[in-house]
């Protein structure tokens, strides 16, 4: 069981889910900024991060908020992430999160939040987290491809009848 699992009822408490979603809703106001506006500054923002479909998924609360897409919409509405408590929870839960970190460095992270250590990410650090899923889907995609093609190899297309 991973450390986020564990201890997610203390995290979770007293924080509604929605409350990134209605900052942002706030912020997007101020500026008159429509949601597809949203969308596209944090896709300018970080060009290699969540597709648009995705970020409007958690925008609408039909997937959970991620650090990295939290950045991107923080910066798409000009703020900075000190204005967010949630991005500051999503990013202790990352620091926390065994299978990024592994359990050592998960529990060293734990002993530093402890002592009040405020954990940061410069913007650039927070665009190389990978993308949950992505590295996955891609090397399943890599494995598949090699079994076909070795499959291929070990049977080659019959010739053409008519050649």
């Amino acid at each position: 069981m991973s450390l986020v699992k564990s201890y997610r009822d203390v995290f979770d408490s007293g924080m509604p889910r929605n409350s990134f979603h209605d900052r942002l809703t706030r912020r997007m106001k101020a500026r008159g900024m429509k949601v597809e506006g949203l969308l596209d500054a944090a896709r300018e923002f970080d060009r290699d991060g969540y597709s648009e479909s995705t970020l409007h998924s958690m925008y609408k609360g039909r997937r959970e908020f991620q650090l990295r897409a939290m950045a991107a919409m923080i910066q798409g509405v000009g703020a900075t992430t000190d204005e967010f408590p949630e991005y500051r929870l999503a990013l202790i839960r990352y620091f926390l999160d065994d299978r990024v970190h592994g359990t050592d460095e998960a529990m060293a992270n734990l002993e530093l939040l402890a002592s009040g250590h405020r954990f940061s990410l410069s913007m650039s650090e927070v665009k190389a987290i990978p993308i949950q899923g992505r590295t996955d889907s891609i090397r399943d995609g890599e494995q598949k491809g090699r079994k076909v093609q070795k499959r291929r190899g070990a049977n080659p297309k019959r010739p053409n009848r008519d050649g």
